[in-house]
């Protein structure tokens, strides 16, 4: 698909984006969110662009990517703590930050995850930073989402217990 036929399809579709987006953070009167999510929708249909034309109901994929983008967003967002891996977010526990410092649990957890194997990275970072959903990240490494859902639970847990240590 062109980018002209892209921007035929993102026209049509960004009203009903807006609007699945608008619904479910106005009512959690989280209005600042709506631009980004909205955005974020945009360019996963761009990232997916080549893939559109096998897409039998247009639309209703449209509208399921809209609602997957604002519950991981939400999701992202009632995280307790952040910690930074390469300016962008990854997640640790309320637990783990015991005494170390911000700086020291940063350097720490950067540390921790490039210790990890590269594919266990690769889905952390698709998860963490690209906010990509389960399911996309498990059509992207070919496996099971089952696979994937285990391999970053194991992954986080894995840092959480050292970061806990550092303590």
């Amino acid at each position: 698909m062109d980018e002209k036929a892209y921007e035929q399809i993102a026209h049509r579709a960004r009203p009903e984006i807006e609007s699945i987006v608008r619904r479910f953070f106005a009512s959690l009167q989280m209005e600042e969110e709506i631009d980004d999510v909205v955005q974020e929708v945009l360019i996963l249909l761009w990232r997916y662009r080549d893939r559109l034309d096998k897409v039998e109901k247009l639309e209703a994929w449209v509208n399921r990517v809209s609602r997957n983008q604002c519950v991981t967003r939400y999701r992202q967002l009632k995280r307790q703590e952040n910690v930074s891996i390469n300016g962008r977010d990854f997640i640790a526990s309320d637990s783990a930050s015991g005494t170390v410092d911000d700086a020291e649990r940063r350097q720490m957890t950067k540390l921790l995850f490039n210790q990890l194997p590269k594919a266990t990275r690769r889905i952390l970072y698709l998860r963490n930073v690209e906010g990509m959903t389960l399911d996309d990240i498990a059509t992207i490494c070919n496996r099971p989402k089952t696979s994937i859902k285990s391999s970053i639970s194991a992954a986080r847990k894995q840092i959480i217990d050292q970061l806990k240590r550092q303590r």
